[in-house]
């Protein structure tokens, strides 16, 4: 008799028998900017990723950004990674790779944050209402309106950090009461 090897996984399933979850379409998806924080010459803005579809599906990587400015042209930042100790608000853990988010059917989440410098010469920035977002692997990209009396106002190099599960941005997750100007929306 000839065997096959059988791994078991951590949550018990059989590798052999398990399944993957396919990757999000851009149409499965609702993004969201869900506030900003300011100070200290940066200012940061954070995105949720929702999955509206019935499905499950996945994520992994870094957003491709670029913003309409207030007379209406495209114009992408130049982007970088920020890396930092751990995945944490604004910045990403060195050496790691970006995570893989599963998102539950009708209302899996996921997000991340924008982060850049507010104080460049106006040459060197954009004010913008909306932006577009490219979400890695999905197909394509959606456009997002700022909150309500909100702009995004980046100069210079933008940062971008990976999508992680969750509400908060960050891993581990934190609680949004830790983030200034966001505490009305830690719920």
């Amino acid at each position: 008799m000839v065997g096959a090897p059988l791994w078991i996984t951590n949550d018990g399933v059989s590798a052999a028998t398990k399944n993957e979850v396919p990757t999000c379409s851009i149409t499965s998806l609702r993004v969201t900017q869900e506030g900003a924080s300011a100070g200290m010459t940066q200012t940061e803005q954070l995105f949720w990723i929702r999955n509206v579809s019935a499905h499950e599906c996945s994520l992994k990587g870094y957003p491709m950004i670029s913003f309409i400015d207030l007379a209406g042209k495209s114009r992408s930042p130049a982007l970088r990674d920020q890396p930092g100790p751990t995945y944490t608000f604004y910045g990403n853990a060195r050496g790691r790779g970006a995570p893989l988010v599963d998102l539950k059917p009708l209302g899996g989440l996921a997000s991340f944050w924008l982060v850049g410098d507010d104080t460049y010469p106006p040459s060197h920035c954009v004010k913008s209402v909306i932006t577009r977002i490219a979400v890695p692997g999905s197909g394509g990209s959606t456009t997002v309106r700022a909150r309500s009396n909100e702009l995004f106002d980046f100069c210079g190099v933008v940062s971008v950090d990976p999508i992680v599960a969750g509400l908060s941005g960050s891993i581990p997750a934190r609680t949004l009461a830790d983030v200034p100007g966001l505490s009305s929306r830690a719920t």
